[in-house]
């Protein structure tokens, strides 16, 4: 069901709402670039930040940290933004994909397609201990269809999506037409509370004061009331609709249906909008004046406020993608003057943005996304203000392989880059455990020590550093180098990554065996530099990489595998997988008295498949086809004084090149 569904709300209680707009600085300074933290392996549909833990739920199995390595989890899980982590302790598990998320008083409310939570029987909602994941046996709320979104206040939790009926605690079903409320406490089914929406609620946010309901989805009449805009401000003590808030147009001159609301102070609401293509917009609380809108070329999935921002996130793309310029997935807007600010993250994926979060310092954003910009980030990403970089964590899992007058340490890259690039990394070693010297700086994930005694035990730990400092240092390893001892290989050398028609072709040469005879080789791939995980085990000292996407660069390393262990990584190196096209041909010409006499060069580049032919382009149109032979033409069909643009591009089996740059000649 999820997979035909045009979209996804982000939720969010009214304790985030506060943490994301009161108490964030006048003008949020939030990174083009995301932090490097762990991320899940499936779309992140709802994300709720609640002091200093960001709930994120969606559909997926597992999150992965940036080493690639995974850690199951059940379609939610709790992100520490000070770490970079995920919290694995965190029990909850739903046995189906959860859409909605909320919070209060130390409980998490679940909304979702599951039909057990931790095992225990749940129909679509469900209450957890916000700490420990631990599920409310007495609470036991139920909708029979898919809930969109949640939200608490006062007590209550309001309910919205396409369910029809809806059950408290204890209770039988009752008509709820997309819309329902419940006790906080107990699961309780309001019967007081009746509003009547005729389609989908997509979601639910409580007015500023609490003592309203701004809802909004596809319905376009609630309590058979007519209402403008599929935009809604209901009583929270009556349900009845607010006949004085009168929605304007929402996107362009039309008022689609609203996927996402935040309601910022007295006098002010946002709004995620969809139609054709979608709008950011922003719109009086109080009367439904728009204040202004931003049209796209891909529905708005969420909108979040920090100080005077607007971020928008969504579906929209490339040039023309958000208020007439190039965005992708997420841009940004002044809250009082409506213009669009110069913030542009490349958010990967043809859909990319399907949920949204802030607090004070951190926007954070989920989806299908598995890449912004040149930053690895699946799923979830959490993009920081410049007051919130921090250090590095510490690198990860360090261990050390002695060897004879040699002690090989790698370690794992940390959980979270603090915001800012890793630059390096630093190795200390100590011979009492209790001062420490810096024996060596390196910017991979490995080092050989060769400056060590045979018989002396050495301990070892490692620092990360960004541009704003140095990490906490690893955990401590101790090794003692032995005469005689074989050890691991050392690292092959001449390494080369080539990029070829759709693959890389790897290649090095084997290093010294360490005593013991190579037995194979471990080649780490990575889509970012320093973050290589295993790809592969192979006896030669080539290897063609072909599970690539034409166009991204990929990053390796090698070892080699004796019988002591592995030996240390080879030096970092990068390809591109081409899409077999030549490069483009370089043309000169001049004018003859007989037409204008064109040569050009072959192409630097064959694609990895021969020049079939040529093309000439003359003022735009074809002028002739050319054999792969062919480095010259005479073009007599010209009239004296005309001057003639030429382009040539070249052609193989498996593409066309580019054109080559114009050449403007005036015939004689």
């Amino acid at each position: 069901m999820l997979g035909i569904r045009r979209t996804v709300v982000l939720l969010v209680a009214v304790t985030a709402l506060v943490l994301g707009v009161g108490s964030s600085s006048a003008s949020a300074a939030i990174s083009n670039v995301p932090a490097r933290t762990w991320g899940t392996n499936g779309r992140v549909l709802a994300i709720l930040p609640v002091g200093d833990r960001v709930y994120v739920a969606g559909k997926f199995s597992a999150v992965i940290d940036p080493s690639s390595r995974t850690y199951a989890v059940s379609n939610l899980a709790v992100f520490i933004p000070a770490t970079g982590r995920f919290d694995t302790s965190f029990t909850a598990q739903a046995d189906s994909t959860v859409t909605a998320l909320a919070a209060a008083e130390g409980n998490l409310y679940l909304g979702g397609l599951f039909a057990t939570i931790n095992g225990v029987a749940r129909k679509k909602l469900a209450k957890v201990d916000a700490a420990t994941g631990t599920l409310d046996p007495a609470w036991k709320a139920s909708v029979n269809l898919q809930p969109d979104t949640l939200t608490v206040a006062n007590g209550q939790v309001y309910a919205g999506g396409l369910f029809t009926t809806a059950a408290g605690t204890g209770a039988a079903l009752a008509a709820r037409p997309y819309l329902a409320r419940f006790d906080a406490a107990t699961g309780a089914l309001d019967t007081t509370w009746l509003p009547t929406p005729d389609d989908r609620v997509f979601t639910v946010e409580p007015s500023f004061g609490g003592d309203s309901v701004f809802i909004g989805g596809n319905f376009t009449a609630v309590n058979g009331t007519t209402t403008s805009g599929h935009l809604a401000k209901l009583s929270a003590a009556t349900g009845t609709v607010a006949t004085s808030f009168a929605p304007g147009a929402t996107n362009l001159a039309t008022k689609p249906p609203i996927y996402d609301i935040s309601v910022v102070g007295p006098d002010r609401v946002y709004l995620a909008v969809a139609g054709s293509g979608g709008a950011c917009t922003a719109m009086d609380s109080n009367t439904g004046a728009v204040a202004w809108s931003k049209h796209s070329n891909g529905n708005m999935q969420g909108v979040r406020v920090i100080g005077t921002t607007v971020f928008c996130g969504g579906h929209f793309t490339g040039a023309g993608g958000f208020d007439g310029l190039t965005r992708y997935k997420i841009a940004a807007v002044d809250a009082a003057s409506g213009t669009t600010l110069p913030y542009a993250p490349v958010v990967n994926s043809a859909l990319g943005v399907w949920s949204m979060g802030a607090d004070a310092t951190h926007v954070y954003i989920g989806g299908d996304f598995t890449k912004i910009g040149a930053t690895a980030q699946p799923h979830f990403a959490m993009l920081p203000d410049s007051a919130a970089y921090t250090v590095p964590g510490a690198p990860e899992d360090l261990s050390g392989a002695a060897g004879d007058a040699t002690v090989l340490l790698q370690w794992f890259v940390p959980s979270t880059d603090g915001g800012q690039p890793l630059q390096r990394y630093r190795v200390y070693r100590s011979t009492d455990g209790l001062s420490w010297t810096q024996v060596a700086t390196t910017t991979m994930p490995s080092y050989s020590d060769a400056t060590v005694t045979n018989g002396t035990a050495y301990s070892y730990r490692v620092t990360a550093l960004n541009a704003v400092g140095e990490s906490l240092p690893s955990a401590t390893v101790t090794a003692t180098p032995q005469t005689g001892v074989a050890t691991v290989p050392g690292a092959p050398s001449g390494f080369s990554a080539v990029g070829q028609y759709a693959s890389n072709l790897l290649s090095w040469t084997a290093p010294a065996s360490g005593g013991s005879p190579i037995t194979g080789y471990r080649i780490y791939r990575g889509v970012q530099a320093g973050t290589e995980t295993l790809l592969a085990t192979v006896t030669e000292t080539t290897f063609t990489d072909a599970d690539v996407v034409i166009g991204d660069r990929y990053y390796y390393r090698v070892s080699a595998v004796n019988a002591i262990g592995e030996g240390g990584l080879s030096l970092e190196e990068s390809a591109v997988p081409t899409n077999g096209a030549p490069s483009a041909p370089v043309m000169t010409g001049v004018a003859q008295a007989d037409g204008i006499a064109l040569s050009w060069s072959a192409p630097a580049r064959d694609g990895g498949s021969p020049v079939t032919k040529y093309i000439l382009i003359r003022d735009g149109i074809r002028l002739t086809v050319l054999g792969p032979d062919q480095l010259s033409y005479l073009d007599k069909a010209v009239t004296s004084g005309t001057s003639y643009s030429y382009r040539i591009k070249a052609q193989n089996a498996l593409g066309t090149s580019p054109l080559s740059a114009p050449v403007v000649i005036t015939a004689q």
